[in-house]
């Protein structure tokens, strides 16, 4: 399976019984990795916001681009994982 750096997915299957061994990276296209975030200008036209800027955004617009992915093997525990454990929320 592959997460992005940080994921905490890894650590919950573990923690649920399964065997979750890191094997490497590897690099995937995501739909919305690139972040652009627009204020409105003095002109009242639309701009870029600059870092640290404090105006409230206007509008968030995703594009898709390449990011870093961990690859792990995961392998089904010998016995089964508990079914009271949730993964997700």
């Amino acid at each position: 399976m592959q997460c992005l750096p940080g994921s905490t997915l890894p650590d919950e299957l573990r923690d649920a019984g399964y065997t979750v061994v890191e094997i490497g990276t590897t690099q995937r296209i995501l739909a919305h990795a690139i972040q652009q975030k627009f204020v409105i200008g003095a002109g009242g036209e639309m701009e870029l916001a600059t870092a640290g800027s404090t105006r409230p955004f206007t509008q968030t617009v995703t594009h898709a681009g390449i990011v870093a992915t961990t690859v792990y093997e995961l392998t089904e525990p010998d016995i089964p994982p508990d079914p009271a454990m949730r993964i997700a929320p």
